[in-house]
């Protein structure tokens, strides 16, 4: 067997000993254990015999209930539960859940508000309902919804150029109890999200230039605005929502959800994928809502040869594991796979 330095480098060759914690190196390695010396093909694990450092191959993640590694990137386990009843819809990426039932907006314009819903506990699809947007016909209309649950209220964004309404509807649906407008602080973007803070009190708005503008829930003054500009890969999060304990903002990065301090946008560190292997690799997510403290509700798709979206719910395990569910390589030109520092 080859010496383990040439596929594992140091420090100067590929940042192996001496690098810190949740550092990244690329190394090269075979497809059975101890190729090289300390290295687990099953797991991704390999431990430098060097410096006893431990490494884990990107796309992999190791259980740590023990906190063995108690400064490593972590994320929790979730585990999920298959929807069932398949729609070929259309949707935007926003979606409520108000405890019974989830609405999700379908992709539309000429200013109505089509929305189709799913009762939760059966994950059966209903009859879709169309209101009329508070905007003029030819506009964009509503285009993302929320639910405030301590009010009992639905909230969707109205959009057209020079017009970017809110509005907060009754329980039923029936009627507008209240409007204001965001467009001075958001001006003519897209409110593409809407996730309701009710630990603190306050609605966040993310457009489609990915600021989170936030405002007070009771009496819609303007409190702020950050940007995830630096905290997702994907151009905009396909769902946001906010937790009913910690009040903390969960966003969907492409099909990876990642939790941020809800206050500054700043990543926590934990965040899972909401497609196991039972899923596509990369399907599309069209909104997410916490059904309670430890289960996630999201709009997914099942299959790749139609648009064929169904409620799955993700319940947590409790189990922190380690390490970077996205497989990654070397960009600088060997092109080996990456592996991240666990201790």
């Amino acid at each position: 067997m080859s010496n383990f330095t040439t596929f594992f480098p140091s420090a100067g060759g590929g940042g192996g000993e001496g690098s810190g914690i949740n550092a990244y190196a690329p190394f090269k390695v075979g497809t059975t254990d101890n190729n090289p010396q300390g290295y687990i093909h099953s797991t991704g694990v390999y431990t430098n015999p060097v410096d006893e450092s431990v490494w884990l191959k990107t796309g992999k993640l190791v259980a740590d209930a023990s906190s063995v590694y108690p400064n490593a990137y972590s994320e929790i386990d979730y585990r999920l539960t298959s929807g069932t009843d398949d729609k070929d819809v259309d949707f935007r990426s926003s979606m409520a859940f108000n405890g019974t039932t989830a609405y999700v907006v379908k992709s539309s314009t000429n200013a109505v508000f089509r929305l189709e819903q799913v009762t939760e506990s059966t994950r059966a699809w209903g009859s879709s309902i169309n209101k009329d947007s508070s905007l003029v016909s030819g506009s964009y209309g509503a285009i993302a919804i929320g639910y405030d649950s301590t009010a009992n209220n639905w909230i969707s964004a109205d959009y057209a150029s020079g017009v970017n309404v809110i509005n907060k509807w009754n329980a039923a649906f029936t009627s507008i109890t209240s409007t204001f407008s965001t467009y001075t602080q958001t001006t003519n973007r897209q409110i593409r999200n809407i996730a309701v803070d009710t630990v603190n009190n306050n609605l966040l708005l993310t457009a489609n230039n990915q600021n989170v503008y936030v405002y007070n829930l009771s009496n819609n003054a303007y409190i702020g605005v950050y940007s995830l500009s630096t905290r997702m890969s994907a151009s905009q999060p396909s769902g946001t929502a906010c937790h009913p304990t910690t009040g903390n903002l969960w966003v969907v990065d492409g099909t990876v959800v990642k939790e941020l301090n809800v206050s500054t946008g700043v990543a926590t560190g934990t965040s899972f994928d909401l497609y196991p292997n039972t899923y596509l690799t990369a399907g599309l997510v069209r909104g997410i809502a916490w059904k309670d403290a430890d289960t996630l509700l999201a709009i997914t798709q099942k299959s790749a040869t139609a648009l064929d979206f169904v409620l799955s719910g993700y319940e947590k395990d409790g189990i922190r594991v380690v390490g970077d569910s996205t497989a990654r390589t070397d960009s600088s030109g060997s092109t080996q796979p990456l592996f991240i520092k666990l201790k």
